[in-house]
């Protein structure tokens, strides 16, 4: 367990092993997809995974880590970040990208988005500028506005 760095949330019906296997980075997976908890039958929301996953990661007793979220994921480590933050080591950061990686016009997240995603720092733009320029369809000029 020394070596995880950071974890990963898939987005919706996105199982954890289709994302890029990086090591130190655990995927986590969602309730009802792939080897998810069997939540069938029960309301839950947004914030009952977020909840889920920050118990979760608690166990975990990492020192630091980087919660990363795509999609529907990216909205859960919201969450995370903002009613869980708690749980989490003092020193983690999260990365988060609400959007959909398998939208036609949008490539996959391949292991070097992620990475490069990892190590983006905070408010430095452009750190962020090469990891979500493939996702918009606009000029660096434009995003520079952003």
């Amino acid at each position: 367990m020394n070596n995880i760095w950071g974890l990963a949330i898939p987005g919706l019906a996105m199982k954890a092993d289709e994302l890029p296997f990086i090591d130190g980075l655990l995927r986590l997976e969602n309730p009802e997809i792939g080897s998810g908890p069997d939540w069938s039958g029960r309301e839950y929301s947004l914030i009952d995974v977020a909840s889920f996953h920050a118990k979760n990661i608690a166990k975990l007793n990492l020192s630091k880590v980087v919660v990363i979220g795509m999609s529907m994921g990216g909205m859960i480590a919201s969450i995370i970040a903002s009613n869980f933050r708690q749980l989490l080591p003092k020193n983690s950061t999260f990365r988060l990208l609400v959007t959909s990686a398998n939208l036609p016009d949008c490539p996959a997240i391949t292991a070097q988005m992620l990475q490069e995603w990892s190590t983006a720092r905070r408010g430095d733009f452009e750190s962020y500028k090469k990891v979500l320029s493939p996702f918009f369809p606009m000029s660096l000029r434009q995003i520079n506005r952003i």
